[in-house]
């Protein structure tokens, strides 16, 4: 009898084990995760401090002063083809109206980087205005304004061993919690660190820009799309950060007035019988949405 009984309960202890071991791996998984977007993060903005001094990355310098001596060699070409313009009367091409924008290009084409890395620089300041306030750990804000670091309590990991309902579903609540915040920390990463190699490519290529300034035929593919993409990638940390900023404020602001507008018996409590707190389901509820609309937008201006 205890025999069949033994064998009866093997079934349930293979469950009970499998579900552990899924925690356990699911647990370590999204623990990896938040700490290595972490660190990417972090490394990331110490990079874009180091894309402000490219004197200092001596690969950028080179490839940038070859493509400058290789661009140079162009404007003896359009010296010829301005002068045979003028002389066949070809529209667009005359003296009068190239050869100014020809004297300014072959000026300032030898001061390319320093203007490009002024114009990053320029639009760093103001993303430093949102940086700043956040400290050196962004994640651990994020962490804090997306109420997910309860998630390794201890107490309620070893509730889930317990048989009772209410641990497993505030397990799958919170579980769900950190793959949202998971996602957020690697959008944001992405976002910087795609920033990098794109201002780099403009740094390099911006005697190439300079040189399309003189030529009506490439100006738009080359002038005014360097100008564009250098605007845009350059201002993005503005947005970016300055949501970061507003969803941490606005979510302290909104975890206070919630929780000074309903006592917590009532609105904390309305799911206790789930394990859930209904204020924390609230504020993390519309700071998610925000963040993630918010990043939406972000991704717009890329």
């Amino acid at each position: 009898m205890h025999y069949f009984l033994l064998l009866a309960l093997i079934p349930l202890g293979l469950g009970i084990l499998k579900g552990i071991v899924s925690v356990s791996l699911f647990i370590a998984i999204v623990g990896a995760v938040h700490s290595i977007t972490g660190k990417i993060i972090n490394l990331g903005i110490n990079y874009q401090n180091a894309l402000l001094s490219p004197g200092n990355i001596p690969i950028i310098q080179t490839v940038w002063q070859l493509l400058r001596d290789f661009v140079n060699i162009f404007f003896i070409l359009i010296l010829l083809i301005i002068a045979f313009a003028t002389i066949f009367n070809i529209k667009n091409y005359k003296a009068s109206d190239l050869l100014p924008k020809l004297i300014i290009a072959a000026l300032l084409i030898n001061f390319s980087l320093v203007i490009t890395v002024s114009v990053v620089e320029l639009l760093w300041i103001p993303a430093q205005v949102f940086l700043n306030p956040l400290g050196q750990n962004i994640t651990e804000r994020l962490a804090d304004a997306l109420n997910t670091k309860k998630f390794f309590d201890p107490g309620l990991l070893a509730g889930l061993l317990t048989l009772g309902t209410s641990e497993p579903i505030e397990w799958v609540f919170r579980g769900t919690m950190y793959v949202v915040e998971a996602f957020i920390l690697s959008w944001i990463a992405l976002i910087i660190w795609a920033r990098i190699p794109i201002l780099i490519g403009l740094m390099l290529v911006s005697p190439i820009a300079w040189l399309g300034y003189t030529l009506p035929a490439i100006k738009k593919n080359s002038w005014d799309k360097w100008w564009q993409q250098l605007f845009c990638w350059g201002s993005i940390p503005i947005p970016l950060f300055g949501l970061i900023y507003f969803v941490v404020l606005f979510n302290e602001g909104l975890t206070t007035q919630i929780n000074q507008a309903v006592p917590g018996n009532v609105l904390s409590s309305a799911l206790a019988f789930l394990g859930l707190n209904t204020n924390q389901l609230i504020v993390w509820i519309i700071t998610a949405g925000i963040f993630l609309a918010g990043l939406m937008y972000v991704k717009t201006l890329s």
